[in-house]
């Protein structure tokens, strides 16, 4: 566990720990820069949770996500089963409007946004994925923002959430998976 005690500036590499959980508590504090997690296990053994973490920034330094799991440590080893709860993203100025809240390209495992607000971003989460990642989006709020969720061929379940876009609110390939919208509001073009 990793509690911030004060703001924090730039990027942070964390590194997915096979068999461990990483939890990331932001305590209220505000992080001007990116998370770049990146995975350990090609079977998604490792889990990491960020939380209670005010995303705001004016540039992130070479990133286009808050929170980037992109990253991939071998052959198809990229990070699986990561929670963001109870985070703020917002932008401060137009290049972060331009940044997602959170990036990911999974292969397997769970991907978990919940209690999440975001304001004035390009979206919430873009997800890359085969069609065995299952996300999770719960009691979340988009707002000013260019698009919603975008989920390729991931499925899974949008609850409790409010979504206001100018272009698209949810995006996702139904043929090759069932996402499951509830109880949810989406404003889009």
């Amino acid at each position: 566990s990793v509690v911030l005690g004060a703001d924090l500036k730039g990027n942070v590499t964390v590194p997915e720990l096979a068999g461990a959980t990483i939890a990331i508590n932001g305590n209220g504090h505000t992080f001007d820069g990116t998370f770049a997690l990146v995975g350990g296990s090609t079977y998604g053994e490792g889990t990491t949770i960020f939380e209670n973490i005010a995303f705001e920034t004016a540039a992130l330094n070479g990133y286009d996500a808050f929170i980037y799991c992109n990253e991939q440590n071998g052959n198809t080893r990229y990070p699986d089963n990561v929670t963001i709860k109870n985070c703020t993203f917002t932008a401060k100025d137009a290049a972060v409007k331009k940044t997602v809240a959170a990036k990911f390209w999974a292969l397997n495992g769970k991907l978990v946004v919940e209690g999440c607000e975001a304001n004035g971003l390009h979206s919430l989460m873009q997800v890359t994925s085969s069609e065995n990642a299952n996300v999770v989006v719960d009691g979340v709020k988009v707002a000013n923002g260019k698009n919603g969720i975008s989920l390729q061929y991931t499925g899974g379940t949008i609850s409790k959430t409010t979504i206001k876009a100018d272009e698209y609110g949810v995006r996702a390939d139904g043929s090759k998976t069932t996402l499951n919208i509830v109880e949810s509001t989406i404003e889009a073009k």
